[in-house]
């Protein structure tokens, strides 16, 4: 048995060699047409072998996918034996905007529109691994601790060392509740763009994003130059 056959329509072939290779790349064992139909071969009975000898089957989602008629029977010899998708023997990676229907509107599909390669490549790992993808790195903690402290789950960052010059602030400005305000939202900022830059899970790095950019606006606010 093989790990995965790849399934697409030819108008995406490039996005088939790509997914195929990443696959095997990682270690796993792959049914792809182009590489393991051979001239002479019969192609029904290599389709047959394809989705009769590999465990699940990976599909490459397109507006182009989704029309064809020929790709039909591909995915659902494999629903047949998986219709609730508790084993997802049917892993739709979604390569072009398009909205499937039917029976494949309820799956969940991984996105790959508009990544990176490397995080195309993560994307793919993740949505075919039997693993549970939780982030080996805490996520960043979204709202401010007691104290005005920022940091991961509460955690204070470390104190400043006494023994040298106070931490000058982004904007050099000091003391009143305006400038304390603005030390509090530049050490925000700061401690995010660590966090961002540490990050691996895609989502995190969405979320840690978002939250950089309304600390940027909260130290615009306060008179602080904004990057």
């Amino acid at each position: 048995m093989k790990d995965f056959f790849v399934s697409f329509n030819s108008a995406d072939r490039s996005w088939g060699d790509w997914i195929s290779w990443t696959l095997e790349e990682a270690g796993y064992q792959v049914f792809y047409q182009h590489w393991d139909f051979r001239p002479g071969e019969n192609f029904i009975l290599e389709m047959q072998r394809a989705t009769t000898e590999s465990r699940k089957v990976v599909l490459v989602l397109s507006d182009n996918y989704l029309k064809a008629e020929y790709t039909r029977p591909e995915w659902t010899a494999f629903f047949v034996d998986d219709p609730t998708g508790e084993q997802r023997k049917l892993i739709p990676l979604r390569v072009a905007q398009c909205q499937p229907t039917g029976l494949l509107k309820p799956l969940i599909y991984a996105d790959l529109v508009g990544l990176t390669q490397d995080e195309a490549k993560e994307a793919v790992l993740l949505a075919v691994s039997d693993a549970r993808p939780k982030p080996s790195q805490p996520p960043a903690f979204p709202g401010v601790s007691r104290g005005g402290s920022f940091g991961v789950r509460g955690i204070r960052p470390a104190p400043v060392f006494p023994g040298g010059p106070p931490r000058p602030t982004r904007s050099g400005r000091g003391g009143g509740g305006s400038g304390r305000a603005l030390a509090l939202w530049e050490e925000k900022l700061a401690f995010l763009e660590e966090q961002e830059a540490l990050a691996a899970d895609p989502n995190q790095k969405f979320s840690l994003k978002k939250q950089i950019e309304e600390a940027r606006e909260k130290v615009a606010e306060h008179g602080g130059e904004r990057e």
